[in-house]
Order: C-alpha cells, then structure tokens, then sequence
C-alpha cells in the first residue's frame, strides 16, 4: 500500500481523450467490482504517435496511492475512452461520456499481470475495502475550448 509510480505509453492519439486508472476485485477484473484510483487524468495532445513506430509513443508517468488492502490476484486498469470520437457530446455544454457503464461507445483498456498486496497495519480484504473518492487535491473542472470550464467531477 501507499504511492506507487505508473509508467504507460500511448500508441494511438485521440485528442483529449483522458485516462482512468482502478484496481481490481481479488482476482475479479469486472469493471463493477473495480475501484477508481485516479480519474480524467488529462491527455497529452503534444505528439501524434505512430503505431508501428514504438520510438513516437507518447510517455505518461503518474503516482498513484494503492490502498490499504490484502488482495492475492488484484491488477490495475487502464481505460482511455476516445472522448474525440462523440462529436458534441464531448463540448463543454454536451451530455459527455462515462464509463464504465455509460455512454463512450469505444474504450481503450489494459491491464497489469495479477499481484499480490499486503496491506500494513489496519488492512482490510480487497473485497471489503470501500472505495474512495478521487484525492482531495485531484481538480473537478478542466479548461476546455474557449476557456469554458468542463465538470469533471462524475466518477468514470
């Protein structure tokens, strides 16, 4: 448990399509049974990467905070829904796109190989673990076009 550093590259850009990241169930990769660790983490626009060109991926490097849980076979979740592909939907005064269980008709996911956490001290099972919010500091409301500010409150 605690902060652990997440390094991912991005193969195909879709702009302004941000990231998720979540821990899985004990050996459960169901979406539903999964915990949002960090939300709308903001897509880097800077570089168009070439998929059959691994020297252009687009680098990403964040830390994350794994709770305090025992799990045998938990794994993380990346999703990446193209948000640039639901036309208005996407403007700042559109209906957007969630997921999971919403409303983004194409999501990019990956996940890590199972591992292994041993929670310290107060550790709870990871299927009695309650999922938390977003951290305190983490913004709800982006910059988008025109300097409109976009909610982004909304788990997912």
């Amino acid at each position: 448990p605690g902060p652990l550093r997440v390094i991912f590259e991005e193969s195909i850009h879709h702009t302004g399509a941000p990231f998720r990241i979540s821990l899985s169930g004990d050996g459960i990769d169901d979406l539903d049974a999964s915990c949002v660790l960090l939300d709308h983490i903001p897509h880097n626009d800077c570089c168009r990467p070439s998929l059959y060109d691994q020297s252009t991926y687009t680098p990403y490097v964040i830390t994350i905070n794994i709770p305090n849980v025992n799990c045998e076979r938990c794994s993380l979740q990346l999703a990446n829904p193209m948000t640039d592909k639901i036309g208005g939907d996407g403007s700042p005064t559109g209906i957007g796109c969630t997921d999971p269980f919403g409303t983004c008709f194409s999501v990019y996911h990956s996940c890590t190989r199972p591992f292994r956490i041993l929670g310290n001290g107060e550790a709870v099972s990871r299927s009695d673990y309650q999922c938390e919010r977003l951290p305190g500091n983490w913004p709800e409301v982006w910059e988008g076009d025109n300097g409109v500010g976009v909610d982004a409150s909304v788990p997912g």
